[in-house]
């Protein structure tokens, strides 16, 4: 209904005061995500190249196995309440997920 009602301007710049400062915190959310998703690929990449020590491969595994998870969870939590991504998949254009790699 917004986008009817505004000349040809981009979904996200919307000019309602409401939406935008809407964005700004969920834009705020969404850097802290990108922020955890990089801490912890460092975080699995340093276990992975770690020398095993004590450690047989099974339990590193069973420590990746959470942390990759936990990485995939921060990844959907990153684009959950994007609009953009809304809008998509209420438009049936699918579900984006611009962190996955």
């Amino acid at each position: 209904m917004a986008l009817q009602q505004s000349a040809n301007i981009p979904f996200e710049q919307l000019p309602y005061q409401c939406f935008q400062e809407a964005r700004k915190i969920l834009q705020a959310d969404r850097k802290e995500k990108l922020r955890q998703i990089e801490i912890e690929r460092a975080k699995i990449a340093r276990l992975k190249a770690a020398d095993l020590g004590n450690l047989t491969e099974q339990q590193r595994q069973n420590k990746l196995l959470p942390m990759q998870k936990h990485l995939e969870k921060l990844k959907i939590w990153a684009d959950f309440n994007d609009p953009i991504v809304k809008r998509n998949f209420e438009d049936g254009k699918g579900i984006y997920l611009s962190v996955s790699q």
